[in-house]
């Protein structure tokens, strides 16, 4: 037997699974051809968002990597550092945000694929993503082309936590406890909450792992990687079509508390921007008109509830945040 030769080295990386939940269910619904122009929509979607989002992101980070792979219904995102890992600051709390981003903005751009559009003009429910995200170690090899392969039990957890997502309740995006931890630390400048801890029994390993769900997400933030010239900001801008749409989907599933978020979040930046291409200086008042549909929602969907409270607070905060930019671009 030849002996294995290793070359690489030990690294940390960042593992996001993603994958289209009840595709059993799916299948008996659809003809062949559908299911397969489906799984094409997924994959060019996914491939979409990594070259306009994460790669625009990190051109500016030396020594990171993205790596994706796509097979069948399920793909898999990984970020990690070249050697040395050392040589690079440790920017791993705004690659967890960057991998979050991601995962939302691969949902609510699938909510509008042609593969949903149908199943929304047919009456059935949408077709949703779950994700998995989590932050580990793994053992990270140079193949003779100068590509990397990461190998590691991290890659089969973070898989694990993607199945697991799929039976959650809010958004169906989870992170291990790893990755949350450092995720924490940038909590005050994002807008996540998250639901309590549950424990992830692993078969056939003794050990359990603790992960969490997103519960509610405000708008997509924009922010600066301190110390570089990064500034990114979601590409993803809802027309009036797309929110009718999103409403006949939200009617079809009046129980999915994501959906009813996404209607919301659509409706406040279909507005906002309106705003801004009218180049007009605005008072308070005239955005709080502007909003008032949305502000309504948030109560009418969910009266007396958190959900229902969080997304008043959402559209207030909102509208202030969102004013200071205004002023600023029309001063």
């Amino acid at each position: 037997m030849k002996t294995v030769k290793q070359v690489g080295w030990e690294g940390k990386i960042i593992i996001l699974f993603a994958g289209i939940i009840g595709c059993a269910e799916i299948s008996t619904e659809e003809s062949v051809k559908s299911y397969n122009k489906m799984l094409q929509q997924f994959k060019l979607l996914f491939q979409e968002i990594i070259n306009q989002d994460i790669k625009e992101f990190h051109k500016f980070l030396a020594n990171t990597y993205a790596k994706f792979q796509i097979t069948g219904n399920e793909a898999c995102l990984m970020i990690f550092r070249g050697y040395p890992e050392e040589s690079v600051s440790d920017s791993w709390t705004y690659d967890i945000d960057t991998a979050v981003t991601f995962a939302l903005e691969l949902k609510r751009r699938w909510l509008l694929t042609e593969f949903n559009k149908n199943r929304i003009s047919s009456q059935k429910k949408i077709s949703d993503i779950s994700v998995g995200i989590h932050f580990g170690r793994v053992w990270i090899n140079k193949t003779d082309n100068d590509e990397y392969e990461p190998e590691g039990y991290a890659i089969n957890l973070a898989k694990k936590i993607k199945s697991h997502a799929q039976t959650s309740s809010y958004t169906h995006i989870c992170l291990s406890e790893s990755a949350y931890d450092k995720l924490y630390s940038f909590i005050d400048k994002t807008a996540y909450t998250f639901d309590i801890p549950r424990t992830l029994n692993i078969e056939g390993d003794s050990q359990s792992v603790k992960v969490l769900e997103i519960k509610y997400h405000f708008l997509p933030a924009n922010w600066t990687h301190e110390g570089t010239k990064l500034f990114r900001m979601s590409t993803f801008e809802p027309s009036k079509d797309d929110i009718e749409i999103i409403e006949h989907a939200r009617q079809i599933a009046p129980s999915n508390l994501w959906l009813q978020e996404e209607h919301i979040m659509m409706q406040i930046q279909n507005a906002y921007k309106e705003l801004l291409t009218q180049r007009e200086r605005k008072k308070l008042n005239a955005l709080c008109k502007e909003y008032s549909e949305s502000i309504s929602a948030a109560g009418k969907n969910s009266p007396g509830s958190v959900l229902g409270t969080v997304n008043l607070l959402v559209c207030m905060i909102s509208l202030l945040s969102k004013m200071k930019i205004l002023e600023r671009s029309t001063v």
